[in-house]
């Protein structure tokens, strides 16, 4: 195998059909046994393909006949102010245990030129792990903005009167969510957060892997799932949502709270930021962190250098984030 990822008994593939998913899901599920989504029904056909942006770009790689690397690019419609713009987030890069690195940065480079040039898009994200982000950085010139803050509170007893409505296909069919979206504040001009429809949350929490609950303040919204850490349950805050230009400081605590009770869970965590609904908690040191999570960012007009293409879509100038959660990308 030669350094630009170029394997003479190796396949490639874009966007394979419907049943090639059926590889994909093998190799992911084989390499990231911790993830039962990978087992799912419908999982990644639900999340390549019936995402209201757009399908997801594909790149895999088969060699003899097995699959033994991926990478997928997911379209998203991210917004500051009124200016809303098509980003994209890169998921389940995964090559097989003992067949080299090599492959994932010529797919990742593949995946990013057929997006820039298809789709339009202005900048995209990836999360990484340690072992991860060296690598993509310094062979992509892709952005490193730092690792996502981790945050814990207890459950207090605080946040009583929020309405909370378990996410089952009788709720994401009726109205309340509808009027729920409504009622969240347009995105600010102080950075770029995902603009979230009412026909795009609804795909997301449509998840067939997953089980969410939506919690509803007056001021904010939250979304939560719970899972279990060493045999103790856990809340897992995964969005935040404002409902009022400034929300009332404590609404994030009084949401994570309700949460935990609904769960029965001893603590809440947090993962990400948001400028308008902050979460405050104690940080977990990044020592202590099971898979740090590194938040990676590039532009088109750096990336079309590196991916070969002599022109991109107009640059995006400030690629300030004011919000990034759990819910923004594939985790939960």
């Amino acid at each position: 195998m030669s350094g630009d990822g170029h394997d003479p008994e190796a396949h490639e593939y874009q966007n394979g059909a419907v049943g090639d998913l059926a590889a994909t899901a093998a190799l992911l599920a084989g390499q990231h046994p911790d993830r039962a989504c990978f087992g799912a029904s419908g999982y990644l056909e639900w999340l390549y393909q019936d995402n209201p942006c757009g399908i997801a770009i594909q790149q895999s790689v088969d060699r003899r006949g097995e699959r033994t690397a991926h990478f997928a690019l997911i379209p998203q419609q991210w917004a500051r102010g009124d200016d809303v713009r098509a980003f994209c987030a890169g998921v389940n890069a995964v090559t097989r245990a003992g067949s080299g690195r090599v492959h994932f940065i010529a797919l990742l480079r593949r995946a990013m030129r057929q997006m820039l040039e298809e789709r339009g898009v202005v900048a995209g994200f990836g999360v990484t792990n340690e072992s991860s982000t060296e690598l993509t950085v310094t062979r992509t010139g892709i952005g490193h903005l730092g690792s996502l803050p981790i945050l814990v509170r207890p459950c207090l007893p605080e946040g009583r009167g929020i309405a909370s409505h378990r996410v089952t296909e009788a709720w994401l069919a009726g109205d309340e969510l509808d009027a729920l979206v409504a009622s969240i504040v347009p995105a600010s001009d102080g950075g770029w957060t995902q603009a979230w429809s009412a026909e795009i949350l609804r795909w997301r929490l449509s998840n067939p892997a997953a089980d969410y609950r939506v919690h509803v303040h007056r001021d904010a919204i939250a979304v939560t799932t719970r899972t279990v850490h060493r045999h103790v349950p856990v809340t897992v805050v995964l969005k935040l949502f404002a409902r009022t230009p400034h929300p009332d400081p404590r609404a994030a605590s009084h949401l994570a709270s309700a949460a935990c009770r609904q769960d029965r869970s001893p603590a809440a965590v947090y993962v990400g930021f948001n400028d308008r609904v902050p979460f405050r908690g104690m940080r977990v040191p990044r020592r202590m962190a099971p898979s740090p999570l590194n938040l990676l960012f590039f532009r088109a007009d750096q990336a079309k250098a590196v991916v070969g293409l002599e022109s991109a879509p107009p640059a995006v100038e400030d690629v300030t984030l004011a919000c990034f959660e759990l819910l923004d990308f594939d985790a939960l």
